[in-house]
């Protein structure tokens, strides 16, 4: 009986006594709901050619994680010596050293054991690496995604790095595992993965964005290099700071060039994410436009992020309308007409309120708009968009 998702984590002996694994691990555990527990299986490949290092690392997995051991939702497993082909006198390509070209060709074959381990497990499989953290709703994330494809697919990509966050159907693993143990000193697995795909009749991979997964590691597994590599499109929490706001339905329009998959309506929805812009200038405008006009007891709006705390409204002004004229086809944005102040952006966040039916209460209000007043070098990034309505 296969769960949902299986997640493969090689993980090997890193210089300097680092050790991100714990960290990887804690993050899934609590990113993973008891219940969604039972749907997924951790497997946790020692992959390290020391044997000692290996029985230690396994001792302190069992040490720390047997709560989660013993229930299923983790594995350890190892592969054995003789499924490693030879790692000495490989061809040397891509200008890389011996000792470069020995690592990424011992990785291809790490990944192999773990496709080909994990094919049966599970309807889906993910590859992470033993130096990431997770994003609080990657589960719910990762669903969503699959269920909103349209046409066929091989890979989704939850991180825009390497090969972090990739998920792959299990009924593709062996065919996968077999073709890059055929070329493991070729080049490097991300690499033969790309090329996997444009074998395949559905050459297309979708990447998910904001990314679920964040690397963390500064030491490579590779002895004596540094990396500081950062998915630039992760947010740790998408939870909603206002979850006892309202926002009845609405649809919300802009007429700022959006980047990627960032839409506005983002920020105003339950589904994680945010609204995204490029550099605004003055005179564009975001619209929330009701499907009922409703009398609003408080708005609030914020911008910029944890992670791009630049990417603020820098000026700005929020307004409402009760009169809706038209609504533009090409870019959805409604046409309003009577509009009333409510106020400025200040520091990048607006919020208005009001306890009584004058002012912003006193009227049902069709349409929301923010204006830029102002063009601004940098970009815009609406994380929040809360309403409350008044109560009768």
């Amino acid at each position: 009986f296969p769960g949902f998702l299986s997640i493969g984590i090689p993980t090997v002996q890193r210089e300097i006594n680092t050790n991100y694994l714990d960290i990887t691990l804690n993050s899934l555990i609590e990113h993973t709901s008891k219940s969604d527990q039972e749907q997924v299986t951790i497997v946790i490949l020692l992959a390290d050619l020391d044997n000692d290092y290996n029985r230690k690392l396994s001792l302190d997995i069992y040490r720390n994680y047997s709560l989660y051991l013993n229930s299923g939702f983790m594995q350890v497993v190892q592969a054995p010596k003789h499924f490693y082909p030879p790692l000495e006198g490989l061809k040397q390509n891509f200008n890389d050293t011996q000792e470069r070209v020995k690592w990424r060709s011992k990785q291809c074959v790490d990944f192999s054991f773990l496709f080909s381990y994990c094919r049966d497990l599970s309807e889906f499989y993910l590859q992470l690496e033993d130096d990431v953290i997770s994003s609080e709703k990657y589960l719910t994330g990762i669903r969503d995604f699959i269920n909103s494809q349209t046409s066929a697919w091989t890979m989704l990509e939850f991180s825009e790095l390497g090969f972090i966050g990739k998920l792959f159907k299990s009924s593709d693993l062996q065919r996968l595992a077999d073709f890059i143990m055929l070329f493991y000193q070729e080049m490097p697995v991300d690499y033969l993965i790309r090329y996997f795909i444009q074998l395949l009749p559905h050459q297309k991979s979708f990447l998910h964005l904001p990314s679920l997964f964040q690397h963390i590691g500064k030491h490579s597994s590779l002895s004596g290099k540094e990396q500081n590599l950062v998915d630039s499109f992760f947010v740790d929490s998408l939870k909603r700071r206002y979850n006892d706001s309202d926002n009845p339905s609405a649809a919300v329009s802009t007429n700022i060039p959006i980047f990627r998959q960032f839409k506005p309506q983002l920020a105003y929805s339950a589904e994680p994410g945010y609204f995204w812009a490029k550099s605004p200038l003055a005179g564009q405008a975001f619209f929330i436009l009701f499907e009922d006009a409703a009398r609003l007891s408080r708005i609030v709006i914020e911008t910029g992020s944890a992670e791009h705390p630049t990417d603020v409204l820098e000026n700005g002004t929020l307004e409402a309308s009760a009169r809706l004229l038209s609504v533009n086809e090409l870019d959805n944005t409604p046409y309003c007409s009577d509009y009333v102040k409510l106020g400025d952006f200040k520091n990048g966040r607006i919020e208005t309120v009001t306890q009584s039916r004058e002012g912003l209460g006193s009227f049902e209000v069709k349409c929301l708009k923010v204006t830029v007043t102002k063009d601004q070098q940098v970009w815009l990034l609406v994380k929040e968009i809360a309403v409350w309505t008044v109560k009768q």
